[in-house]
């Protein structure tokens, strides 16, 4: 087969991408079947390190309402849950897409 390049190849990818439109997410709400044990991670931790809690860091009020929307769209579908022991949480990295969001 000869590989396809250019305008060609965006045409097959779209045509794969509109045939498999039900397997796709677009947003976490998309997701509320999955599993959430299927999806959580775990960190191991050695019982001989003590642990050490991070300073808390203080976001401006664009970053503080951007970690606000994203963390209640992860909570409408469940995926993260509210906890009542907050001084043992890392903190917020927020990383911009490549689309400057």
């Amino acid at each position: 087969m000869v590989p396809l390049w250019g305008k060609e190849l965006q045409e097959q990818i779209a045509r794969v991408i509109a045939r498999h439109l039900d397997a796709l997410a677009w947003t976490s709400t998309d997701m509320p079947e999955i599993n959430p044990d299927f999806l959580c991670h775990r960190l191991t931790k050695d019982n001989r390190v003590r642990p050490v809690v991070q300073r808390r860091r203080k976001f401006n009020e664009e970053r503080r309402l951007v970690i606000k929307i994203e963390s209640q769209k992860l909570l409408n579908v469940g995926h993260i849950r509210e906890i009542q022991n907050p001084e043992w949480l890392g903190n917020v990295v927020l990383v911009r897409k490549t689309n400057d969001k």
